[in-house]
């Protein structure tokens, strides 16, 4: 989750302290959020829901894809309007595909995360569920999901979503050529 804030701040160009001032924190604290730990303790620290909703703000992102990613649970499921909304409004976003995979999968942000191309079977029209990535003592680690309920594949959904994903690993791997070609 830090790395989506810390990307969200840089894709928009702004410092730590700028974001502090608009959202109305401090920026030691929101620096702390973008890493994952407390400076003081090492723990794990997550920002709290109030946060999410003044940072999304600033950033001009979804609230809700925000909590998504940082595992608050919805209080209710969205409405059909509501998610089309979401939807749309994803799409103007950089991360945009990944936050419209959370919401047509239900995935927990780890359990995203942990995906490899080879788990997604466009064919099939399945994403296999195996692995989530999860941050411990050390840094981050491959894990596998929480329960065994959550060793799952999970259908993907028809439409302009499933065509969004086919473009979007197209474009991944031209990045990554065109990366290598020293084009990036």
């Amino acid at each position: 989750m830090g790395l989506y804030l810390g990307r969200l701040r840089d894709e928009r160009g702004l410092s730590l302290r700028e974001v502090a001032k608009r959202a109305g924190g401090h920026f030691t604290r929101l620096g702390e959020w973008e890493r994952g730990t407390d400076a003081h303790t090492g723990k794990p620290v997550t920002p709290p829901r109030e946060a999410f909703l003044r940072l999304a703000r600033v950033y001009g992102a979804p609230p809700d894809a925000l909590l998504a990613m940082a595992g608050y649970r919805a209080e209710r499921a969205p409405s059909p309007d509501e998610a089309q909304r979401f939807l749309e409004a994803a799409a103007t976003v950089r991360w945009g595909i990944a936050l419209t995979f959370a919401l047509a999968t239900g995935m927990r942000p780890s359990e995203m995360l942990g995906l490899l191309c080879q788990d997604v079977d466009l064919d099939a029209g399945l994403v296999a569920v195996w692995r989530a990535l999860t941050r411990k003592a050390g840094g981050r680690h491959v894990t596998e999901p929480k329960t065994a309920r959550s060793r799952r594949s999970i259908p993907l959904p028809a439409g302009p979503f499933f065509f969004s994903i086919q473009d979007a690993r197209g474009r991944s791997a031209g990045d990554r050529l065109a990366a290598v070609a020293g084009r990036d």
